[in-house]
Protein backbone atom coordinates (compact mmCIF):
# COMPACT_ATOMS: atom_id res chain seq x y z
CA UNK A 1 0.00 0.00 0.00
CA UNK A 2 1.18 3.71 -0.70
CA UNK A 3 -0.44 6.90 1.09
CA UNK A 4 -1.90 9.70 -0.66
CA UNK A 5 0.04 12.97 0.62
CA UNK A 6 -2.33 15.70 1.72
CA UNK A 7 -1.94 17.48 -1.68
CA UNK A 8 -2.42 15.15 -4.25
CA UNK A 9 -5.68 14.52 -2.26
CA UNK A 10 -7.06 17.83 -2.33
CA UNK A 11 -6.15 18.11 -6.00
CA UNK A 12 -8.20 14.78 -7.14
CA UNK A 13 -10.54 16.24 -5.33
CA UNK A 14 -11.14 19.26 -6.51
CA UNK A 15 -10.62 17.55 -10.04
CA UNK A 16 -13.77 15.21 -9.44
CA UNK A 17 -15.76 18.44 -7.96
CA UNK A 18 -15.42 20.22 -11.15
CA UNK A 19 -15.99 17.15 -13.18
CA UNK A 20 -19.58 16.63 -11.46
CA UNK A 21 -20.58 20.24 -11.73
CA UNK A 22 -19.67 20.21 -15.74
CA UNK A 23 -21.44 16.86 -15.45
CA UNK A 24 -24.49 18.25 -14.03
CA UNK A 25 -24.55 21.40 -15.79
CA UNK A 26 -24.51 19.60 -19.40
CA UNK A 27 -27.34 17.10 -17.64
CA UNK A 28 -29.32 20.54 -17.02
CA UNK A 29 -28.96 21.74 -20.92
CA UNK A 30 -30.36 18.71 -21.59
CA UNK A 31 -33.23 18.56 -19.35
CA UNK A 32 -34.15 22.07 -20.74
CA UNK A 33 -33.94 20.66 -24.18
CA UNK A 34 -35.99 18.17 -23.34
CA UNK A 35 -38.28 20.21 -21.99
CA UNK A 36 -38.56 22.53 -25.04
CA UNK A 37 -38.72 19.67 -27.06
CA UNK A 38 -41.87 18.36 -25.16
CA UNK A 39 -44.16 21.79 -25.14
CA UNK A 40 -43.18 21.95 -29.11
CA UNK A 41 -44.71 18.20 -29.47
CA UNK A 42 -47.65 19.28 -27.17
CA UNK A 43 -48.41 22.35 -29.06
CA UNK A 44 -48.07 20.98 -32.21
CA UNK A 45 -50.45 17.97 -31.47
CA UNK A 46 -52.97 19.72 -29.82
Amino acid sequence: MFSLSDDVCQELLSVLEARSKAVIEDSEEVIDDLKALMQDTISWVS
